[in-house]
């Protein structure tokens, strides 16, 4: 297994095009649900029990809640195993993975509120997965927030300000079939 070495410029380039790739699905697949809600393009469930949209909110809201707050405490969980480390290639591939896990765990509210809204036709159930995306934008990866994140030294701040400076180590794979 070979492996590349990325400077400060390609690292956060690549966290970049992650984090798009991750949200404009998010992004994509809202617009089209809505757009079907608006065209009446699918034959929607109609449930039929008192409140039902009500209990349906309310469960959304709980999820919505519940995943923001797990998301953040595994990410300070894994921050907190990355910070024990001092190799700065290192840190910055287990930063990588922390981020990803993050925005993993944050889709999950997302495609359910998207899912309750194709079910039931309610464009008001989108607005979960709003916030959601929201909540993404907000932790958009960049140099300033990994330096906060990871509480960097001086020195290591500098190599991550260098655009020019490998920071970090990712595997190729090198796959042959």
């Amino acid at each position: 297994m070979g492996t590349q070495q990325l400077s400060s410029a390609a690292y956060f380039r690549r966290s970049l095009t992650i984090f798009i790739a991750l949200i404009s699905g998010q992004i994509m697949f809202a617009i089209g649900v809505l757009v079907m809600i608006l065209t009446n393009s699918i034959a929607f469930t109609s449930i039929e029990f008192p409140h039902s949209l009500e209990i349906i909110m309310g469960i959304l809201l709980v999820l919505t809640l519940v995943f923001i707050q797990l998301s953040s405490i595994l990410f300070k969980k894994k921050l907190a195993a990355i910070k024990e480390k001092t190799v700065l290639k290192e840190i910055m591939a287990d930063y990588q993975t922390a981020l990803i896990i993050r925005y993993a765990i944050l889709e999950f509210p997302v495609f359910i509120a998207i899912g309750a809204a194709i079910y039931t036709g309610q464009i008001l159930l989108l607005s979960f997965a709003l916030i959601i995306i929201i909540v993404f934008f907000y932790l958009k990866p960049g140099r300033e927030r990994l330096k906060k994140d990871l509480e960097l030294n001086q020195a290591e701040c500098m190599l991550i300000d260098d655009p020019n400076a490998i920071v970090a180590e990712v595997n190729t794979g090198n796959y042959t079939p």
